[in-house]
């Protein structure tokens, strides 16, 4: 058994991607009590995007290239946008991770529009988090 499906995380992260860019349609931000480093809780904003079963946190960084993409800082307008979201390398406090990016789709926003099922079961365990087994192809 994988430990990631030992200890399912409840929010995405890198490695859900699986090495691969999915291009989503923003359904929502919504504020969220998240638990942070010594087991304390704080409010941070989450992005849900439809079809996904995890929620991506907000940072800064996400929150500027979405807004760049969608000509807009207003959350309130991001709803029902379309954004390609990214694995990236980083390093992050001394240790190498896998973190996620936002860009425009290539295409506009015509990508999104464009599905396709997942060919292999290992890739859908890979990316069931991000996209209910389906992905979103440019």
């Amino acid at each position: 058994m994988k430990l990631s499906e030992m200890f399912p995380r409840r929010w995405m992260v890198g490695a859900d991607l699986g090495g691969k860019e999915y291009t989503l349609k923003i359904d929502r931000v919504a504020q969220e009590q998240i638990q942070v480093q010594g087991g304390k809780k704080e409010p941070r904003y989450v992005l849900y995007f439809k079809g996904a079963k995890k929620g991506l946190i907000l940072n800064r960084t996400i929150g500027e290239q979405i807004a760049g993409v969608v000509s807009s800082e207003e959350t309130d307008d991001w709803r029902g946008q379309a954004v390609t979201i990214y694995p990236v390398e980083m390093r992050v406090a001394g240790e190498q991770r896998v973190g996620i990016r936002v860009r425009k789709p290539v295409g506009g926003a015509a990508a999104a529009s464009h599905t396709e099922a997942l060919d292999h079961e290992e890739e859908e365990d890979a990316t069931a988090a991000v996209a209910d087994g389906e992905r979103m192809s440019k």
